[in-house]
């Protein structure tokens, strides 16, 4: 396949299957913006590659999910990720502070805290020590409400895989997390960490209850909240699908953000977007940068025709302050897709009077990166 790249940012075309004998030709496009406050997002210098595999704290069976990979067939709607670690307002250490996001319609705010946990005193009982002083707190999976105890009375074969049933009691909603601590029997001279992101609107103040777990990454896809849309895997499915996907699978899997980071449909790529309690500056407010994907798709007889890609993941990393935008678009192997030509566009039409045409929006060494609110 023939492919002209006439975008300043990196792209892939894949292959992928869905439900039985459905193949599809995939092109993704991800570009990287520089965080600027007061105006679009700029385009970065350094290009962040389109990423192949998923990323994790330490070893994906027992650890939380940071990055996932791009080489999915396509989402419904678009996902905003919040990644790396908040970090405190002038970098002064803190007990606890709001972190927030909104991007166009989709926003949340959560409390994190530093270094907190459970402590048995003899009037008290179990009681949630005062935070410790912190400056930066990540925004994972990890760090929410959740994890695993080791089951005291196992026999099954030494394993530190926590969705052992056998070996470990997990709290199903985040395996990952820490606060969790089940039925086990607690020792009274033991500390036992506790989840440093709530919901400010139900903090952690019982360590016997479960509470929802609150982040701002990526959820794996095995996570319940994403698995009950994987479909049914029976043997109806084995002799009637296999390898392919079950007929009753939902494509709402593949959507990896919160909840309530998940946009209503695909984004146009100029919504608003703002941080709070997130960078050391402050408050940041500015806009994606107004940048369509257009693709000119041309089969085998020389048929061609245009097709937007679609915006389907916002990812805004705090510790490189940059956004990485992801377009996609699937086209059915039957169509006989052989050349591709991909430009990146303004998402609108230019200001009414225009005289010159409207210029993507580049970093340059000249220019200053703003001050945050």
């Amino acid at each position: 396949m023939e492919v002209e790249n006439c975008s300043p940012f990196p792209h892939m075309i894949f292959e992928k299957a869905t439900t039985r004998n459905r193949h599809f030709d995939v092109m993704v496009v991800a570009g990287t913006f520089d965080l600027v406050h007061g105006q679009p997002l700029l385009i970065s210098d350094e290009q962040k590659p389109i990423r192949c595999a998923d990323r994790y704290t330490g070893e994906p069976h027992c650890s939380a999910l940071l990055e996932e990979t791009h080489l999915v067939v396509g989402k419904k709607c678009c996902d905003v990720h919040l990644l790396g670690s908040a970090r405190a307002e002038d970098e002064l250490p803190r007990r606890s502070w709001h972190v927030g996001v909104r991007v166009g319609s989709v926003s949340k705010i959560a409390t994190v805290t530093g270094p907190r946990a459970w402590t048995w005193g003899l009037l008290s009982g179990w009681r949630l020590s005062e935070p410790e002083l912190t400056d930066r707190v990540a925004l994972h999976m990890g760090m929410a409400y959740g994890g695993s105890v080791k089951r005291s009375n196992d026999r099954a074969a030494a394993t530190d895989d926590i969705h052992d049933d056998r070996a470990f009691d997990t709290y199903a909603p985040n395996p990952a997390g820490k606060g969790y601590v089940g039925r086990a029997a607690l020792a009274r001279g033991e500390a036992y960490v506790a989840a440093q992101i709530e919901d400010p609107a139900l903090p952690i103040d019982n360590m016997h209850k479960k509470y929802p777990p609150v982040s701002f990454g990526p959820i794996p896809r095995w996570y319940p909240q994403r698995a009950a849309h994987a479909g049914t895997y029976d043997a109806h499915w084995r002799a009637e699908h296999f390898p392919y996907l079950p007929a009753d699978f939902n494509f709402a899997f593949y959507q990896s953000a919160q909840p309530e980071l998940t946009a209503p449909s695909w984004l146009d790529g100029n919504e608003p977007l703002v941080l709070l309690g997130c960078l050391p500056k402050g408050r940041l407010e500015t806009q994606l940068p107004g940048i369509r994907i257009l693709s000119i798709l041309t089969d085998q007889h020389g048929l061609s025709q245009p097709a937007p890609l679609r915006l389907d993941t916002v990812s805004i990393d705090l510790d490189t302050e940059t956004v990485q935008l992801v377009w996609r678009y699937a086209v059915p192997k039957q169509w006989g897709l052989s050349r591709v030509l991909l430009s990146a566009i303004p998402s609108g039409p230019p200001p009414r009077g225009a005289s010159r045409p409207v210029h993507l929006h580049r970093q340059s060494s000249k220019s200053s990166r703003g001050l945050h609110g």
